[in-house]
């Protein structure tokens, strides 16, 4: 596909006819996925998220990882702990020379969608 004119795409037809040629189409991996973390960074707009849900879609993305909440920064706000989104986070018992950077990651808390 990618030897393809970019004008087969931009057509609303969803059979695509190349002579002599058979092409069998499958996902490598059952798993594909994008990450957006919106702890880290600041939260992009709308749009964006909606952009990243089509690109996603255009190649075959099945997964979704968006981090909410993590040490750095915690953006949903929540009435019963008003202060837990204001500032950075770190729980006292866990250390950052203690441990590898893999096993921090998974050991922080996120929301993932």
């Amino acid at each position: 596909m990618s030897l393809m004119p970019l004008e087969i795409f931009q057509t609303s037809q969803n059979t695509i006819t190349v002579p002599n040629i058979r092409v069998e189409d499958a996902p490598r991996f059952p798993y594909r996925g994008q990450h957006l973390d919106v702890c880290r960074n600041f939260f992009p707009k709308k749009s964006t998220v909606l952009k990243l849900l089509d690109l996603m879609a255009f190649y075959k993305l099945n997964h979704l990882q968006l981090y909410l909440s993590e040490d750095e920064g915690w953006r949903i706000e929540i009435e019963v702990s008003a202060r837990a989104h204001c500032g950075g986070r770190q729980r006292q018992h866990t250390s950052k020379a203690r441990c590898s950077t893999s096993s921090i990651i998974w050991k922080w808390p996120k929301i993932s969608l």
